[in-house]
């Protein structure tokens, strides 16, 4: 974990704008991350109900060709989700670190109000959380579809 300590003269205004801009920073790239997140987990639970109510391995015609199919985007959704996991763990390093430079500008800072404190903290703890709640989500994603792609080939 690496934390840039920036000294200055400014006093408590510029404290203010550095923890805003890091406050900005944060929320950007978290709403980025999000809606990545919740267009690709949704769509992909969406493909997964279609291949399990379409019925894995139903004897129609060009049933080999539909299991080749559904093993090829099996894999391409297995390989999202493998590089969702990546970004999540990124996500949480980058929620730690952030945390532990608010932190030690709080504490340079040597604030009194322990609610202040806080309301400055709190943000990136739950960010922190979110990210492991996604890999766990994507995780889940990428076990269901070995699940379905063994399923399609044993039937």
């Amino acid at each position: 974990m690496k934390v840039t300590i920036c000294e200055s003269s400014e006093g408590k205004s510029n404290t203010f704008d550095e923890l805003k801009l890091i406050h900005d920073t944060m929320l950007n790239i978290w709403s980025m991350y999000i809606k990545w997140f919740t267009w690709f987990f949704f769509s992909e639970l969406l493909t997964i109900s279609w291949f399990v109510s379409a019925g894995i391995g139903k004897s129609v015609p060009d049933a080999e060709f539909k299991k080749n199919a559904m093993l090829i985007l099996g894999s391409l959704w297995i390989f999202g989700s493998i590089l969702g996991i990546i970004m999540s763990v990124k996500m949480k390093k980058y929620a730690t670190s952030t945390h532990a430079r608010v932190a030690y500008i709080l504490e340079k800072e040597s604030t009194e109000h322990l609610g202040s404190r806080i309301a400055a903290i709190s943000p990136y703890i739950a960010t922190s959380w979110a990210a492991i709640g996604s890999m766990l989500g994507l995780s889940g994603g990428v076990v269901a579809w070995i699940l379905i792609l063994i399923l399609s080939r044993i039937s």
